[in-house]
């Protein structure tokens, strides 16, 4: 039985996905507690520590999206986001949810999210009891110079010259490579920086590039490069002056 929370700011939208998943999935989900806000939402979560958190993304000053800060990465929990407002579903994503759903709430919907968490997380116990220690991955690295990346039959070695750039998916990271091959690793992006070296360079929170491979930086529209594969990518402001720095190096 999955353990869980809600965090949810309005008493009656509370009310209904507790009833609904009492009486429907009391089965399968068994609720530990519920909160109004953020603050409370965490100390939930430090309590209890709940295999999945339902979390509303407005919430009264804030959103959903400000409890990934108190947590760091990987996360231990699930995070299914409640809203009314389909256009937040893709930033949902990004944040490395589980899943969006949207209000009113239908049985259905929360029938099919409940199926796919369990084979989702059956999948994540199989490659955690698999996976190869990380003293060993790390060991392999050094003497190979190569990025060791999990695969369902084992482990891949890719040559890091061939990673064109690396995109952040909460707590996984996708890999694209010269080859045309994308990747992808249950590692966060900070993990994979640390991994791969100073040809690298993080030019936004969601991407990390191989500076060999910067094709063009411009300034039209915002900050923005492009890539040898063609792929045009943002460089946020904050990033922007060290991206520039790094340009003016491999210039001379």
């Amino acid at each position: 039985m999955l353990s869980a929370i809600i965090i949810e700011d309005e008493k009656l939208a509370r009310e209904v996905l507790i009833s609904l998943l009492e009486q429907f999935f009391g089965d399968k989900i068994n609720i530990l507690g519920e909160a109004s806000n953020v603050k409370q939402g965490v100390s939930l979560i430090q309590k209890y520590q709940p295999q999945l958190v339902f979390l509303d993304i407005q919430l009264r000053g804030v959103t959903g999206f400000d409890l990934f800060n108190h947590f760091e990465e990987p996360r231990s929990f699930e995070v299914v986001f409640t809203t009314a407002h389909k256009e937040h579903a893709i930033k949902a994503i990004r944040s490395g949810a589980f899943d969006y759903i949207l209000k009113p709430i239908a049985i259905d919907d929360l029938s099919d999210m409940l199926k796919r968490l369990q084979v989702h997380l059956n999948t994540k116990t199989k490659e955690t009891a698999r996976v190869m220690p990380s003293e060993e991955v790390e060991i392999i690295s050094k003497q190979t110079g190569k990025l060791v990346i999990p695969t369902p039959k084992g482990y891949s070695l890719e040559n890091k010259d061939l990673i064109i750039y690396c995109e952040g998916m909460g707590n996984y990271t996708k890999i694209y490579l010269t080859t045309g091959k994308e990747m992808i690793m249950s590692k966060t992006l900070k993990a994979i920086e640390l991994s791969l070296g100073d040809n690298f360079c993080r030019i936004h929170k969601s991407y990390l590039v191989n500076i060999n491979h910067i094709l063009r930086y411009s300034r039209s529209n915002g900050y923005k490069i492009t890539l040898t594969n063609d792929t045009v990518l943002d460089v946020s402001y904050r990033n922007n002056e060290t991206v520039l720095q790094i340009l003016k190096k491999i210039s001379h």
